[in-house]
C-alpha cells in the first residue's frame, strides 16, 4: 500500500510539474509587443467601462505605475528571500489597492471585476504558443 501512495506522489507531482513548465511559455518580440498592446488597450477600456473621469484616470494610472515601479525594483533585488518578496509584494497589492478604492469610489468594485475579466484574456493570449 505505501508503495502505490510513494507512486502516486510521485506521479502527480511530475504531473504538477509538467504543467508549470508548460504555463512558462516563451514569448516571441511580437508576441510580447502584441501582449503589451492589449494590456494597454484593456487597461484604457476598463477605465471607461467603470465611467471614471479624466481626473480619475489620471489618478489611477499613476498610482498603478508607482506600484509596478515597486514591484520591478522588488523583482531586481537579489538581497531578500522569496518569502519576503512575497511579503512585500503583497504589501505593494494592498496599497495600491487601497489608493484605488480611495479615487474610485463606489466605481472600483465593477473596474475591478472588469479587471480580472481582461487578466484572464491576457493569460490566455499569452499561454498560446507561436
Amino acid at each position: 500500500m505505501k508503495k502505490i501512495m510513494i507512486i502516486c506522489s510521485l506521479f502527480l507531482f511530475a504531473a504538477v510539474t509538467h504543467a508549470q513548465e508548460a504555463a512558462k511559455v516563451e514569448l516571441t518580440k511580437e508576441k510580447k509587443a502584441e501582449l503589451k498592446k492589449m494590456k494597454e488597450e484593456h487597461l484604457t477600456a476598463s477605465f471607461t467601462d467603470a465611467g471614471l473621469t479624466e481626473e480619475q484616470i489620471a489618478q489611477a494610472r499613476a498610482t498603478i505605475e508607482g506600484a509596478m515601479q515597486k514591484s520591478n525594483e522588488l523583482k531586481a533585488d537579489k538581497t531578500i528571500t522569496g518569502e519576503e518578496k512575497e511579503l512585500k509584494k503583497k504589501a505593494i497589492n494592498e496599497e495600491k489597492n487601497s489608493k484605488l478604492k480611495e479615487i474610485m469610489g463606489d466605481k472600483f468594485k465593477p473596474w475591478n471585476e472588469i479587471r480580472k475579466k481582461q487578466k484572464a484574456a491576457e493569460e490566455a493570449f499569452a499561454s498560446k504558443a507561436s
